[in-house]
């Protein structure tokens, strides 16, 4: 806004200052003070200062579905520096062109209600300075009164952006109907008036001694300011004006510094800094004395102290118990992904749950990584779907080259020694398996056993099915070497079978197949799938059956619930000696002790007075 040339009646007898001149001033005179005096210098202030846009109120207000839109009371600036005051008890325009017909409206406590109809799509709100000549007063009494009546429109945002005379209150989006949408509010091009200024200053009312020091002053003191720099920048000063270094200071680039006026990054802090909320950081958080996290208020609360140092040229990252760096070291991270847990004695004890996602690697007694994880190897189809390895080590393709190892079980215990220097500190081994699969066990071992085999009967086995050894080689081996075989089986068909080899259990899955050990590849990959998969039983199958050239497994030994028996043989009463009988897949009391030996399948322990039926026995082949 560019100013006017201001001026004014001259009131006074120009050659005598304080004597005013006789008379009445003519309206001309009054009309000279309003147009060249009072408006361009209130035109001038507002407009310098202040600029265009919205004082205060002038809130839009819309409701989905409803055919008005209210403004509220408030004040704006227009491009000239006028100002533009819509008051409780005054009237505004609301007429789309008042040239061709004036629309003055009241205005209430709560503002303005603007029509929307007729109107649709994007729609802004504006405001303008505009005064209406009272006719109606000068027709009844003679008076001559000019009101302030701002001018309210509607009109569409395709028209462009509203000129310097219009002050953009915000926009709303109609429908086909004239009726406001859904979220059909927003600012728009609405805008704040400003304030210009070099040097803000901030005052407050304060109680001080006087100068001679005999009285109390009620007197305003200097609180903070706020000063623009020659070269760009700004300096926040809190207390003294002239005190250095400014509480804040902003420098041309935008680097903001607390309590150093040379800020060299986008926050820079001198001395230390306390966060009680949520810190977070999206680029580098340099600290040169550390970050520490207090557990409560005050600088010496108990908490955690973040330090950055270096092991040789490795940095550190160290996180230490209490409020500083003279804590204990709880953890450690270099820059090479080590990671330590624990005081200095190097324990890590977890006092609750502890989840491990993805693998856990301890060092085991020779310094080598044992693995503990869920994870899945090229062969997992050899596998149950829900499984967890332990993989004690790793064997390479190299022939003749083992790695042996044993996993043990068991508890530590401390003795004092005499003539050999004190404690002597023993581990008792309870259960172990090595890396050929050799179990040890320090006591009992309780259920039963099972082994393998190939089901020749021609057609399926059901569980409880006495079997006894086909007459042929076996077909396959797994273990370390292939040291276990596995057999072909038949259903016995006659009595006091010296072939019985056990009682059928369950079929075996893809997932349940025997491991294979390639310890004696000769370095050249194998063919994809497991060897013995082509016995697998179905996924999805009864477990109870297994069906032809399939494998499945047979109790060898122990106590086993699921055994047929004919009793129309003989009665069978509890403790006696089971074999083989002439009835398919069916067990029988020993009747001639003399055939026993070698043909004892086990010990029968249940009755069954007669007829075909399933009882439990002690599997004992002798």
């Amino acid at each position: 806004m560019e100013p006017r040339p201001i001026s004014h009646t001259e009131y006074g007898v120009g050659t005598t200052p304080g004597v005013p001149r006789p008379g009445s001033t003519s309206h001309e005179e009054s009309g000279i003070d309003l147009e060249s005096y009072l408006r361009p210098l209130e035109q001038a202030h507002a407009g310098a200062l202040h600029g265009h846009g919205v004082a205060v109120g002038l809130a839009v207000r819309a409701v989905p579905g409803e055919s008005v839109v209210r403004v509220t009371t408030g004040v704006a600036v227009d491009g000239s520096g006028r100002h533009v005051v819509l008051a409780p008890g005054g009237a505004a325009e609301v007429a789309d062109d008042p040239t061709l017909g004036s629309v003055l409206v009241p205005v209430d406590g709560s503002g303005v209600e603007l029509p929307t109809a007729g109107r649709s799509g994007a729609c802004r709100v504006t405001v303008r300075w505009r005064e209406t000549f009272d006719q109606d007063l000068r027709d009844q009494t003679g008076a001559f009164l000019t009101r302030h009546t701002p001018w309210l429109r509607l009109e569409p945002t395709a028209g462009g952006a509203p000129g310097p005379e219009a002050v953009a209150l915000g926009t709303v989006t109609l429908d086909g109907t004239g009726r406001i949408v859904a979220g059909g509010a927003d600012a728009g091009e609405r805008g704040s008036v400003e304030a210009a200024a070099a040097v803000v200053r901030v005052r407050g009312s304060a109680v001080r001694p006087s100068a001679d020091g005999l009285a109390l002053e009620v007197g305003e003191v200097a609180r903070a300011e706020l000063r623009g720099r020659p070269g760009g920048g700004l300096d926040l000063r809190v207390g003294d004006p002239a005190g250095d270094p400014p509480a804040l200071a902003v420098s041309s680039s935008g680097h903001v510094g607390i309590g150093t006026p040379t800020p060299s990054r986008s926050l820079d802090v001198a001395g230390g800094a306390a966060v009680s909320g949520s810190l977070s950081v999206g680029g580098r958080l340099r600290a040169s004395d550390g970050v520490t996290l207090a557990g409560g208020p005050g600088d010496d609360a108990a908490g955690f102290h973040l330090t950055v140092g270096a092991v040789g040229e490795t940095p550190v990252l160290r996180l230490h118990g209490g409020a500083d760096d003279t804590g204990p070291v709880l953890l450690s991270v270099t820059s090479a992904g080590a990671l330590t847990i624990g005081t200095a004695t190097g324990r890590v004890s977890v006092q609750d749950d502890l989840s491990v996602r993805g693998a856990l690697f301890v060092t085991n007694s020779s310094g080598g990584t044992v693995t503990i994880s869920g994870r899945t190897w090229d062969n997992e189809a050899d596998f149950s779907p829900s499984n967890l390895k332990v993989v004690m080590a790793n064997r390479f393709l190299i022939p003749n080259r083992d790695r042996p190892f044993q996993f043990l079980v068991g508890y530590g215990r401390e003795r004092f020694i005499l003539g050999e220097g004190g404690l002597a500190h023993r581990f008792v081994r309870v259960f172990s398996v090595d890396d050929k699969g050799n179990a040890f066990f320090a006591g009992s071992k309780g259920g039963y056993v099972v082994d393998y085999f190939v089901n020749a009967v021609g057609g399926p086995l059901e569980r409880g099915d006495v079997v006894v050894l086909r007459r042929s080689p076996p077909v396959a081996s797994y273990g370390t070497s292939g040291a276990i075989p596995i057999p072909e089986v038949d259903l016995t068909d006659e009595a006091h079978d010296g072939r019985v080899c056990g009682i059928v259990a369950d079929a075996v899955p893809a997932g349940g197949l025997p491991g294979t050990d390639p310890a004696d590849d000769d370095g050249e990959a194998s063919a994809p799938g497991h060897p013995l998969a082509r016995y697998a039983g179905e996924q999805d199958a009864t477990d109870a059956t297994v069906a032809d050239r399939r494998m499945g497994r047979m109790v060898t030994l122990g106590c086993w619930n699921h055994c047929k028996v004919d009793a129309d043989i003989a009665p069978v009463e509890v403790g006696d000696l089971l074999t083989t009988s002439p009835t398919s897949g069916h067990a029988q009391k020993v009747t001639d002790r003399s055939r026993a030996p070698g043909t004892v399948l086990g010990k029968a322990l249940a009755p069954l007075p007669g007829g075909r039926g399933t009882i439990p026995v002690l599997v004992a082949l002798q």
